[in-house]
């Protein structure tokens, strides 16, 4: 059986995996719900506001989210 060796591509791969993010993730730190999550980076990756959403809500989830 071959010898797996860690090299600079699959520490960096490995590094990636460590430290990404699910909307799962944000909610949980955030103490919402996923869809909320969902629902307040979808209209905000589109452009438009999340104008069904508390502003201090939806800064709070980006705050985690940049965390």
């Amino acid at each position: 059986m071959a010898e797996l060796v860690m090299t600079p591509e699959w520490n960096s791969v490995l590094l990636e995996m460590k430290t990404k993010v699910t909307i799962k993730d944000i909610a949980r730190e955030a103490g919402v719900s996923t869809a909320l999550v969902s629902f307040v980076m979808t209209n905000l990756r589109g452009g438009k506001t999340a104008y069904r959403v508390n502003k201090e809500t939806t800064a709070h989830i980006l705050r985690v989210a940049k965390e």
